[in-house]
């Protein structure tokens, strides 16, 4: 496929550029499409605040573990409520693409779902665990509300854990699949992620270019199908993003 190409090339390049890089994709709109067939998105700046750079240095600051790490940490919020009924088997089949084309080396896979068993991450963020990540989101099943403030709160604590232990080095994204608006405060998880500097890209799954998280994300995408989902899931991770490292600084060593 198209996408296992994309992370060959490029992939120590966008290593080396950090958590710095993931949250300054292309602030441009191309193709946003609201109806019809066609997967509409919208890239915009990273979304920040006064304390944003502030907040990833305090991570590094006395942290006494951890190494040098290129891993590339994707961490999925998947939207499991009542709402995703009629959907979830198109969902399934479209992560299972996307599960699929990833490389297994330096690549960290963590997976939370809210469904009809609950509200939990199922698959911790780490390396080697395709399987069970797969496993996790075939035995999703369509039930309850929609608690993306609470979820995204978890990936953005298990992104920042991992940004320490690889000490600020290598890339992290948050990735939100939803098809409704959140039934908790969404300024639990957002705050969070814009402190410390984590992209959200969200897949609007079913309900165009309207949410609540398109004005929070990097990257939002709007897909009506499996197919359409498919391609936003590759297009959220893959090598389109064009970066110039001499506009970043390498993260800061820890403190002694």
């Amino acid at each position: 496929m198209n996408a296992l190409r994309k992370w060959l090339p490029r992939v120590a390049l966008v290593g080396l550029m950090g958590l710095a890089l993931a949250a300054c994709d292309d602030n441009s709109t191309n193709g946003n499409n609201t109806s019809g067939g066609t997967t509409g998105q919208t890239t915009a700046a990273a979304p920040s605040g006064p304390s944003e750079q502030g907040g990833r240095d305090q991570l590094l600051e006395n942290n006494s573990g951890g190494e040098i790490s290129l891993a590339r940490n994707f961490y999925f919020v998947l939207d499991g409520s009542g709402s995703m009924g009629g959907k979830m088997d198109e969902a399934k089949a479209a992560i299972k693409i996307f599960v699929d084309t990833v490389p297994e080396e330096n690549v960290n896979l963590g997976l939370f779902v809210f469904d009809n068993n609950g509200t939990r991450e199922v698959v911790p963020l780490s390396a080697h665990n395709r399987a069970q990540f797969m496993a996790a989101v075939n035995q999703a099943s369509p039930g309850g509300g929609t608690p993306l403030g609470t979820s995204i709160k978890t990936g953005v604590d298990a992104l920042t854990t991992q940004y320490k232990k690889q000490l600020g080095y290598g890339e992290y994204r948050l990735i939100v699949v939803t098809d409704g608006e959140a039934s908790d405060s969404i300024s639990t998880g957002v705050k969070p992620a814009n402190r410390y500097g984590i992209p959200i890209y969200t897949i609007g799954f079913g309900i165009g270019e309207r949410h609540e998280l398109r004005q929070h994300s990097v990257s939002y995408r709007s897909a009506s199908n499996q197919a359409e989902l498919a391609k936003a899931l590759e297009e959220a991770v893959s090598e389109l993003d064009v970066f110039d490292p001499a506009n970043f600084d390498a993260p800061k060593q820890p403190a002694n």
